[in-house]
């Protein structure tokens, strides 16, 4: 057992761990981050302006973590934008710049909590799970020079902590949503997929719902995309069904970005998928 301890331990400062999956990631990352701020920038009024759908409850800040919601107490329409704009810089500097730089990264997570906390009441669970991805990046390199000094031990260190947080966060976030289907009714019968056939707003071009003949086919995906998350933390290992295992969560979550409407959700979903997918070159 402490042999085994200890190979684990070493794991953390043996090297940086996950270099060409960090080095995507991190340029998707960059990627929705700018898209995010441009859809922000265009439906500008929708979400931040003066007559915007979002309520915010007058807010003191009066400790450290609450700057996170500095943008939720009242300010001006104007800070909003000047937060979207930084955050649309910096990602597109960081997405250009090879070298990573933790105060810009910071910045971009800073911006990003904010913006989302102002609008709190139109996200998605994605969004709160993109705000987690920007926070790992903080730590994540993508530069990966070893030098003889403690302060690159600990960047090692900080580097494969955040890999494998953000790869449990994401076998946590599946297996829990899993147990959470088992929990519910609609899920147990096999008639969720099929009710959502008859919501207009998660349908293509207001698509009518399919004839009964497809309800069996609906139950089978129903009971697949239950039995899929609760088992994605233990299968997704197994290297003989690795890449089929990955295609089938690929496709589930392009049917919602696409089909069902949730493009944003749909994507960021996608992205911790380069962490599992296998590839047999390092960078150098």
């Amino acid at each position: 057992m402490n042999h085994f301890l200890h190979k684990q331990v070493v794991w953390f400062f043996s090297g940086y761990q996950f270099k060409i999956q960090t080095n995507w990631f991190k340029k998707l990352l960059y990627l929705m981050l700018i898209f995010k701020s441009v859809n922000w920038l265009w439906s500008f009024d929708l979400y931040f302006g003066d007559t915007a759908v979002v309520f915010n409850r007058p807010l003191t800040l009066t400790t450290v973590k609450d700057l996170a919601f500095y943008l939720y107490t009242g300010q001006p329409a104007c800070k909003a934008l000047l937060f979207i704009a930084g955050l649309l810089v910096l990602s597109f500097v960081m997405l250009i710049f090879k070298k990573p730089y933790f105060v810009a990264d910071f910045a971009i997570w800073f911006l990003l909590v904010n913006l989302n906390n102002k609008i709190y009441s139109t996200l998605t669970g994605g969004d709160y799970l993109l705000n987690q991805f920007c926070l790992f990046n903080c730590f994540l390199r993508i530069t990966f020079l070893a030098e003889q000094k403690w302060f690159s031990d600990l960047k090692i260190f900080l580097h494969n902590l955040s890999v494998t947080a953000l790869i449990v966060q994401v076998c946590l976030l599946y297996f829990l949503s899993g147990l959470a289907k088992c929990n519910d009714a609609a899920w147990l019968s096999g008639e969720a997929l099929i009710n959502l056939t008859f919501i207009h707003h998660f349908n293509l071009n207001d698509a009518n719902p399919l004839p009964p003949t497809w309800n069996g086919f609906f139950a089978f995906l129903n009971y697949l995309i239950i039995f899929y998350q609760i088992s994605f933390p233990l299968l997704v290992w197994f290297k003989k069904i690795k890449k089929l295992f990955i295609l089938i969560g690929l496709m589930m979550h392009l049917y919602i970005a696409l089909v069902m409407g949730l493009f944003e959700f749909g994507l960021i979903m996608i992205l911790p998928y380069i962490y599992f997918w296998p590839f047999k070159k390092a960078i150098s």
